[in-house]
């Protein structure tokens, strides 16, 4: 957790942002007598030696006319390992995408207030949330109208969108994917995408899929899987664009920050904004077949193929 909570201090700052539920859109016409809902998600249960786990997606939907916040999570619900260990991961990500979060505070095990059962904290952190940006805009209002006394601008409202929803539920692991999105004024607002995997056998999440030793043998699987992003999106760039276009050191693309997580098709590696190259060149993403990088995972992360 201690590399994954560095990313949130380093690249986040005071922002933390969030995605839409299903279709990556905000549902329309919400009002602030929106209210907390629960759903059963569309995840197939899974046994596995007398170990259930399914979820419930639980969303809190609200706006005003400053701010609004959108949050969907999938909690989890069973008796598997896993239950309290990604239940716990919830509460340490809905604390942490305070966007008032300042550059060298210290994680906090709890807020003042705050309820145990995570379905309701989904409810506490989005009105907590909304009431923290309802205040800044407000402020930004005020200060804006001393700069501005003779133009009638205001600034956009401020928002907030969390999601956690679960990727993949196999007898051997499940997936989560956080995705946040935050816009606090400015030209655009700043975006967050974390896959992360847990194992069924022990309960935990896996810190590290690939062993950090072989960062510079797998530079062709790295390169070769950025090189396929940018194809995606339509853009032709060759093995030595790389060089120039990308914020590396001696040709070498490091491994994620966060780890690269389980999946059905292969590996899955991500970056953030800013950690390899420009704004411009968004999240980049790629998976490499298992067959292609089994050979260089942890011990641990090849317990979940």
């Amino acid at each position: 957790m201690k590399k994954d909570h560095l990313h949130f201090t380093l690249l986040l700052t005071a922002l933390c942002l969030s995605s839409a539920c299903n279709s990556g859109q905000k549902g329309n016409g919400a009002s602030a007598s929106d209210s907390t809902s629960v759903d059963s998600a569309m995840v197939q249960e899974t046994m596995v030696e007398n170990e259930t786990f399914t979820t419930d997606s639980v969303v809190f939907n609200k706006e005003n006319e400053h701010a609004s916040c959108y949050i969907c999570v999938d909690i989890p619900k069973g008796n598997a390992k896993v239950v309290p260990t990604i239940s716990k991961y919830i509460t340490t990500k809905l604390m942490a995408c305070n966007p008032n979060y300042e550059i060298g505070e210290e994680a906090k095990q709890s807020v003042s207030g705050m309820p145990t059962d995570v379905k309701m904290q989904v409810d506490f952190f989005g009105k907590r949330y909304l009431g923290m940006l309802t205040n800044d805009h407000k402020d930004a209002c005020d200060v804006s109208e001393g700069e501005n006394k003779e133009e009638d601008w205001k600034p956009s409202p401020f928002s907030q969108e969390i999601n956690m929803r679960i990727k993949e539920n196999t007898e051997k692991y499940v997936t989560y994917h956080l995705y946040t999105y935050n816009y606090m004024g400015g030209a655009h607002g700043q975006a967050l995408f974390i896959p992360v995997t847990f194992l069924k056998s022990t309960g935990e999440m896996l810190q590290t899929t690939i062993d950090s030793s072989n960062e510079k043998a797998i530079q062709p699987l790295i390169r070769k899987g950025v090189i396929s992003y940018f194809k995606k999106r339509g853009e032709t760039v060759t093995d030595r664009d790389l060089n120039t276009m990308l914020f590396i050191e001696n040709g070498i693309i490091p491994i994620p920050i966060n780890a690269p997580s389980l999946t059905a098709k292969g590996l899955h590696f991500v970056y953030q904004q800013y950690e390899i190259g420009p704004y411009a060149i968004g999240m980049v993403e790629f998976t490499v077949p298992y067959d292609k990088i089994k050979a260089f995972m942890t011990s641990e992360a090849q317990e979940g193929l």
